[in-house]
């Protein structure tokens, strides 16, 4: 029950009341010295407040003479001057609060003062105080979700709305309902209420925690609570609420509908579109206000935008304290380092005023459109306009309404995403929703799939069907023969995604305008048996390669971490997904971007546009690559293990071989894999290069060598088998890459110098067959030899080249010296031969580029 109930009379009054008031009742009564107590806290009221006290006593007062006032209410009761104490405790930071609740429910203005008020409206009941307390609660609460009952006739009323606040059957139905809301966690219960302007609002409680906390007497029980608000309108047939979350705020809209018998629907303001893209520009990035004249006592001294033209696009904040910051902005933009191309590019901006200063953010909704908002709590209504008003005319856009993001490029962008990405019709309620809807449906993007679904009415018949057509439908129930069938209309979204990848790689054809880029074939990758067609782009400058995906769907992080293990850059276009969300998915070699996005950008920008994100992964590239490698060798390690009996059951042959290439590529710069990609070919995994200079008398000589590898992943316990076609295929990759005259000129011996199998494990008696078989199929035309690289001994070499990185690049030509050396006998490298390698490499004496002891260099200048 709430507890305005329970205290209507000072009889009933206890300390329970004044504690739940937040009052400091036990320190107040636990003072030895009262009468010292009871003059400081007299000496802090004005003379007003002294006299108006004086009068409700009854005792003489002396206008303008504090000292004869506070002699004359020295002669009232201990108890008296307890009560006056209390109610000046409760006063702290509710004076104004007191005031405007006393106006409101007083005809008759007696007193001015608000602990005379206050006093006043006690002893007519101690329930005014809960008023006051909610109230106060109410007012200085943000503006919360404002409902409308959709019913013609006033369905909410007065009585109804008293008894959620008085009676105890409907406080119990509203908390149980939001007790079960809550799935069971949290318990409520109606605090207090307050009416006022044919309204009543009422506070509950959400108990959120239950634990005892220290006290310096004794530990106490604390009981810990958040507070729900909601107000009820019965003259405009409204419903306020100001909840914590959302299954709140639908449990006390239930219960609501179901008291009054209505249905509340949300209430917001008509979209703003009366606004000029290029003056809201002009306003924030030129200091030119909306209105044309000068906004005065509106001071903005920091503004921060979303992002930025600078690399990897940060947010940008430009502070000066108490100062105008437009100077530096309109510096900032002169020199390329802020632009806006859409209103939801500036996300805060702080104002001050002469009585108040506020943060306004944007709030960006799903379809794209923005609302600026504050934080309006313990603002009047007059302050509030006047900071909306100045804003508007600074800016041209209001606060606290929804506002159209349509008229930029990127804001058509982020509403071409909101409509693709409903199910169906029925969701598209504004007019540039619709006029978006119309024109991908011209464009046979999206259609719109109707139908009727058709359900038995007999309870004990489970028939439910859908028809392409109403001709089709049954009379009756096919399954029990009932008659009475209820039908409805569906109406879906379709995504023609044929034509929407279409229509992305007609965005990207822009790149190929001039030749700068060249159109390869497709090529397809299965992930978790899920196939991605990429489409694949060649730089002719320098051969690098871009690769495009499509997808409606969501990309699991396992595939992602393929993706980003082949170290290729990729367009990742999600259709039908917000930018917010597939932002995440913009990491290392993949930059991912909204169909939106992608089929807004104009003719002529598109191909600076794409080149630009293109650039933005080379300059991630070396970051990206050593992930890839870091992210490679931990997979390796946990998923293929010690024994091939252990090998994760969910890790392939593909993952292998991306996980091997990533380690090579980390070690040898220039490499490539083939692999899924050259399927069907008589071509090895890959090829991978040493180079590396050797002094030869007064002079440097250049050596460079070609290898070719394979990966071979097995979970035989005996190890791979080493088949005789397996034998023939390799001698195969030897010839067809010797016969290629890329190798032939690269290396110094003008052929291939080795082909190693990389494996979890081979079968150690056929080693020697391959090895044997080289020799005798490649005879004396060609030297290649067939080496075994273990994974544990790749991972081994690839820990110690991490490891010892900036050490190694001291010395990089004994490193690849030593490594050729590695490469160059037949047979199983081991552990020995790795730590060779690697101990001359790391040798001081042979480094061949000296850096300076940065350390000493700091101690020695300190």
């Amino acid at each position: 029950m709430a507890n305005n109930k329970l205290y209507r009379d000072v009889e009933k009054v206890d300390a329970r009341y004044w504690r739940d008031l937040q009052v400091r009742y036990d320190a107040l009564y636990d003072t030895v010295d009262k009468g010292a107590q009871f003059k400081v806290a007299f000496a802090t009221f004005g003379t007003k407040d002294l006299a108006e006290l004086a009068n409700i006593f009854k005792l003489p007062t002396t206008e303008g003479n504090k000292e004869q006032l506070m002699q004359s209410l020295s002669q009232i009761s201990a108890e008296q001057k307890m009560l006056i104490c209390l109610l000046k405790d409760f006063t702290h930071r509710r004076k104004t609060t007191i005031t405007n609740y006393y106006d409101m429910k007083i005809d008759e203005k007696v007193y001015e003062t608000p602990i005379a008020q206050l006093y006043m409206l006690y002893m007519e009941s101690p329930a005014h105080l809960y008023e006051i307390y909610t109230f106060h609660i109410w007012k200085v609460r943000g503006s919360g979700s404002l409902f409308s009952s959709e019913s013609k006739q006033k369905k909410i009323t007065e009585g109804k709305a008293l008894k959620i606040a008085e009676e105890k059957p409907f406080q119990d139905k509203l908390c149980d309902t939001l007790f079960k809301k809550s799935g069971e966690k949290n318990k409520y219960r109606v605090f207090s209420y307050t009416k006022f302007n044919d309204r009543i609002a009422l506070l509950i409680y959400k108990r959120v925690n239950d634990t005892s906390i220290p006290d310096f007497d004794q530990n106490v029980r604390n009981q810990e609570v958040d507070m729900l608000l909601y107000q009820i309108n019965w003259s405009e047939q409204t419903v306020e609420l100001k909840a914590t979350n959302v299954a709140e705020s639908g449990a006390i809209k239930e219960h609501t509908e179901l008291t009054f018998n209505t249905s509340l629907t949300p209430l917001k303001p008509d979209i703003f579109r009366e606004y000029n893209p290029t003056v809201f520009k002009d306003a924030v990035l030129k200091g030119i206000t909306a209105s044309g004249k000068p906004v005065e006592d509106f001071l903005i001294d920091r503004i921060t935008f979303r992002g930025s033209p600078l690399k990897n696009s940060p947010e940008i904040s430009i502070y000066l304290k108490n100062m105008e910051v437009w100077p530096s902005v309109i510096d900032a933009h002169e020199k390329g380092a802020i632009n806006v191309k859409s209103i939801k590019d500036v996300a805060y901006v702080s104002v001050h005023t002469a009585k108040t200063s506020r943060n306004i953010r944007s709030i960006i909704k799903d379809n794209g459109n923005v609302i600026f908002s504050m934080d309006d709590s313990r603002m009047d209504a007059a302050a509030k306009d006047k900071i909306n008003t100045k804003f508007q005319e600074r800016f041209g856009v209001p606060l606290f309404q929804e506002i159209t993001n349509e008229k930029f490029e990127a804001g058509k962008a982020d509403l071409i995403d909101y409509v693709m990405g409903q199910s169906s019709p029925e969701a598209i309620r504004e007019a540039e929703e619709e006029t978006v809807m119309l024109q991908l449906q011209e464009e046979i993007l999206l259609s719109i799939d109707r139908g009727f679904l058709v359900e038995c009415m007999n309870d004990e018949c489970d028939f439910k069907e859908r028809f392409e057509h109403a001709e089709g439908i049954h009379e009756t129930c096919p399954s029990c023969n009932e008659t009475e069938l209820k039908t409805k209309s569906l109406s879906t979204f379709k995504i023609h995604m044929e034509n929407v990848i279409s229509a992305v790689k007609n965005q990207l054809e822009h790149l190929c305008v001039g030749e700068e880029w060249v159109l390869l074939k497709e090529s397809t990758r299965k992930y978790n048996s899920h196939q991605y067609n990429f489409q694949n782009y060649e730089r002719k400058s320098d051969g690098k390669i871009l690769q495009l995906l499509v997808t409606d769907q969501v990309i699991p992080n396992r595939v992602v971490q393929h993706l980003i293990k082949q170290m290729t850059p990729i367009f990742v276009v999600f259709v039908g997904k917000q930018e917010k969300y597939v932002s995440v998915y913009n990491q290392e070699c993949i930059q991912s971007m909204t169909f939106g996005e992608v089929y807004s950008v104009a003719a002529g920008e598109a191909k600076n546009h794409f080149n630009k994100l293109y650039a933005d992964i080379e300059l991630r590239a070396k970051n990206y690559m050593a992930s890839a490698a870091y992210k490679a060798h931990v997979s390796a390690e946990n998923n293929v293990g010690e024994e091939p009996s252990k090998v994760n059951q969910d890790y392939n042959d593909t993952e292998f071989e991306d996980d091997v290439y990533c380690m090579l590529k980390d070690m040898f710069s220039n490499a490539v894999k083939w692999g899924q990609e050259m399927k069907g070919k008589a071509v090895p995994e890959g090829v991978f290069s040493i180079s590396f200079r050797k002094k030869k008398g007064n002079n440097f000589e250049t050596y460079k060598y070609a290898y070719s590898y394979d990966c071979k992943l097995t979970r035989k316990t005996d190890g791979y088998e080493l088949s005789k076609s397996e034998q023939r295929k390799a001698v195969e990759y030897v010839n067809t890459l010797n016969d290629s005259d890329y190798i032939s000129s690269y290396a110094s011996d003008n052929q291939l110098s080795a082909h190693i199998f990389i494996s979890n494990k081979v079968k150690p008696s056929q080693v020697k067959g391959m090895v044997a078989y080289f020799s005798e199929k490649l005879g004396e035309d060609y030297n290649a030899i067939a080496v075994f690289l273990s994974l544990e001994m790749l991972n081994y070499m690839h820990t110690l080249y991490r490891q010892n990185y900036e050490t190694l690049m001291q010395s990089p030509n004994t490193f690849h010296s030593q490594l050729k050396g590695l490469f160059s006998n037949p047979g199983v490298i081991s552990t020995e031969e790795i730590d060779k390698v690697f101990e001359k490499a790391l040798d001081p004496a042979l480094r061949e580029q000296e850096n300076i002891e940065m350390r000493k260099l700091t101690k020695d200048i300190l």
